[in-house]
């Protein structure tokens, strides 16, 4: 059995602590130490990465608490979630600092984690942030996600409109994917569009394609293995999720378990609004 008393106190100490990070305004500083981008570990801006986090967590305790308890988690999910609505560039639909390692990228995962932490509150929000929101929401999917990053032949989004990671060739990240359906399917609820399902239904039959064949080559492997082939191994385990595909690259990628864990939250949606198996069969073997 859990000590709730233990658990209150240490929520207490780790709110206190993630409170010594916010600015005035509601953003969310914090260490960021990323394989590629080491330089950074001292106090940076919010990114969606963390401020989606925070505004969700938020929420999670406003939800969760009885009567005036509630004020203070609403009024910090608040104050954090008005932040992140007010990144979005109102002339390009970007939001910014949505690159986290690196501020030249505007990645589909940053834009889709802050737009599903902002629908995430509106049960709590009055109507004018319920507007406000959904407005910033509808902004960045129609003309940065959807207007910028979806390639009709991929069935997918890409990475970011400008990858300098890989600048000959768009990668389809799955987390990212999976993410991005999430977007579009609350979307599709919050404003009764239906085309905004569409597209993450699209999603999903790419992310089905894609599992289905890395389940045939773990088929594969034992044979391969006993036969000597040089590409016996695969990169991501069994019911793994790999991280990325391209057009030259069908195979299996490696598998990030932080990714991973990510992903299954954009899997459940679509198992969700779907109820097909091939997603319940993709969240038992990835979890």
């Amino acid at each position: 059995m859990i000590d709730q008393d233990r658990l209150l106190a240490a929520l207490g100490r780790l709110i206190g602590w993630l409170e010594t990070w916010r600015t005035p305004e509601g953003a969310y500083h914090g260490f960021v130490v990323h394989r590629y981008e080491q330089k950074r570990m001292f106090r940076i801006h919010d990114t969606p990465w963390t401020q989606a986090a925070m505004i969700r967590g938020y929420f999670n305790l406003a939800s969760r608490s009885a009567g005036d308890a509630a004020a203070p988690w609403r009024d910090a999910m608040l104050l954090a979630a008005d932040l992140q609505a007010a990144r979005l560039d109102p002339g390009t639909a970007d939001y910014r600092y949505a690159g986290h390692e690196n501020d030249r990228f505007r990645s589909l995962v940053h834009c889709a984690l802050a737009n599903c932490a902002l629908m995430t509150v509106l049960p709590l929000v009055d109507d004018e942030r319920r507007r406000r929101y959904l407005d910033v929401v509808r902004a960045n999917t129609d003309r940065y996600i959807l207007g910028r990053l979806w390639v009709e032949e991929e069935g997918a989004f890409r990475f970011s409109d400008v990858d300098y990671y890989s600048p000959g060739e768009d990668r389809f990240v799955v987390n990212f994917n999976t993410m991005a359906a999430e977007n579009l399917l609350r979307l599709a609820d919050a404003t009764g569009e239906s085309r905004y399902r569409d597209y993450g239904v699209r999603v999903g039959e790419w992310l089905i394609a894609r599992w289905q064949d890395h389940c045939r080559q773990e088929q594969k492997g034992p044979a391969a293995e006993a036969a000597g082939a040089d590409d016996a191994g695969l990169a991501a385990p069994p019911g793994g999720l790999a991280y990325q595909y391209s057009r030259t690259r069908r195979e299996p990628d490696d598998c990030v378990a932080i990714y991973t864990g990510l992903a299954l939250r954009g899997v459940r949606a679509l198992y969700d609004a779907t109820a097909r198996g091939e997603f319940g069969e993709m969240l038992r073997g990835a979890a």
